[in-house]
């Protein structure tokens, strides 16, 4: 399939007489000129090599060479039967050629067979020759987009344009030798069955405005996410990691995995999760399986935008993107849920304030027998708390309402949650287990739709 450019209104039908296109054909002229066209094609200013034309439909003679239009304006319009605006611009050619005679010789050329070319020809009436399975014109003049016009004169081109070029006005002046003004017709090489800007397929992407692009896992042991103001890249991540960065503005780093409920199938769950699997060996034949699960599901998501955003919106067209993507290919769909569930509640069990800070300079100690923070925000025990238990299943609340600056030193390791609640009970805390309504990232099955009767 071919890109269609749209050529102005058709003018009214008219022809010209056979006996006057023998006089074209039978009035050679100088060659041209004999130089090898280039890889890509001529363009505007580059002589005309010479070139034998075969397969020559409704003109006296079935074969002729472009020297012999030398002293005429020749236009070569590329067109094709299922082509609207070619069919609209060859009327208008027709009427053009009636009009300027002699001087000027109108050539469409189609790569369409003859027995394809005729009754749609004669059913139109025209009386313009045409040029049938064309190889030859196309490379020297090689394009996607129909109609396209070269305007030949003096052994050079003069101009590549669209059909809306081929006025009246424009072939006067293009006769008086001198040139017209147009915007030269781009090309660009573009495959209708590939991705657009995959490997130049239509370009670099210059051009490109918004782009969403989810494929499979990219051959690379590499896995994350980056994003900028106006994107998102999220490479190499099972499909729960994938919704938890769309969903980055709600959930921080570390408390992301305990905010996850998946609501799936065992046989999903364990797709999505590959939880069979803890971690690879370095033994091939026993990380085989795991491998093999990365390779089918893990995968990548892109989202580049016109301009920049605030993460919500970003974050907000990536899970639409998901959810459609992967509505279609697994049937699942995520969304934020406030749930009742179970937790760790961070809370005070003492009125006498044992934390605050004696005030000594800022210190923050973190070895393999302590953890310690001196004149510091309660925020960051809270945070080091929730690091530490962000792949645990319990999510930790804190219910102290403490804000000051605090002293603490707690024995490592703070997984241990036995040695950890004693040794917060020297400073007036504990960790609670408890149900608390939180805001949760559910991934859940959609319901299959009745079949129709």
């Amino acid at each position: 399939m071919l890109i269609i450019s749209i050529p102005r209104p058709a003018m009214a039908l008219l022809g010209i007489s056979l006996l006057w296109l023998a006089q074209l054909f039978l009035d050679p002229g100088k060659a041209i000129a004999q130089a090898s066209p280039p890889p890509a094609g001529l363009t505007t200013g580059d002589p005309v090599p010479e070139v034998h034309l075969t397969n020559i439909y409704q003109a006296p003679y079935t074969e002729a060479k472009l020297s012999d239009y030398q002293g005429k304006l020749l236009l070569l319009d590329f067109w094709a039967t299922w082509c609207a605006p070619c069919i609209q611009s060859l009327h208008k050619l027709d009427s053009l050629q009636q009009q300027f005679g002699e001087a000027l010789v109108v050539l469409p050329v189609t790569d369409e067979p003859l027995s394809k070319v005729a009754p749609f020809w004669q059913k139109r009436g025209w009386r313009l020759p045409t040029i049938t399975s064309d190889t030859v014109l196309r490379r020297l003049f090689p394009h996607q987009a129909i109609p396209h016009q070269v305007w030949i004169r003096d052994g050079r081109v003069l101009a590549i344009t669209g059909g809306e070029y081929a006025t009246a006005a424009n072939i006067r002046t293009a006769l008086s030798g001198k040139s017209f003004q147009f915007k030269a017709k781009q090309e660009v090489q573009l495959e209708k069955d590939k991705p657009i800007f995959i490997n130049g397929n239509g370009g670099a992407g210059e051009q490109l405005l918004y782009q969403s692009v989810l494929s499979t896992r990219l051959p690379a042991d590499i896995g994350g996410d980056a994003r900028r103001k106006d994107r998102i890249l999220a490479y190499n991540l099972p499909l729960p990691a994938l919704y938890l960065v769309a969903y980055s503005d709600v959930f921080r780093f570390h408390d992301q995995e305990n905010r996850l409920l998946l609501e799936v199938s065992d046989s999903l769950r364990q797709r999505l999760t590959g939880e069979n699997f803890e971690t690879l060996t370095g033994d091939y034949a026993t990380d085989a399986p795991f491998l093999r699960w990365m390779e089918e599901n893990q995968y990548c998501y892109s989202l580049i935008l016109p301009q920049e955003q605030p993460r919500e919106v970003l974050n907000g067209i990536m899970r639409e993107d998901l959810n459609r993507l992967f509505g279609q290919y697994l049937g699942i769909h995520g969304s934020l849920q406030r749930r009742k569930v179970d937790c760790l509640v961070l809370v005070r069990t003492s009125r006498k304030d044992l934390l605050a800070t004696k005030g000594t300079p800022r210190q923050r100690v973190s070895d393999d027998e302590t953890f310690a923070l001196q004149n510091s925000p309660f925020a960051h025990l809270l945070s080091r708390l929730q690091y530490e238990y962000m792949r645990q299943p319990l999510p930790i609340v804190d219910e102290t309402g403490y804000t000051g600056n605090i002293d603490i030193r707690l024995p490592r390791p703070l997984s241990n949650l036995e040695q950890l609640r004693a040794a917060l009970q020297a400073y007036g805390l504990d960790l609670r287990p408890a149900r608390r309504k939180l805001d949760m990232l559910v991934i859940s099955e959609l319901k299959q739709q009745p079949a129709s009767r």
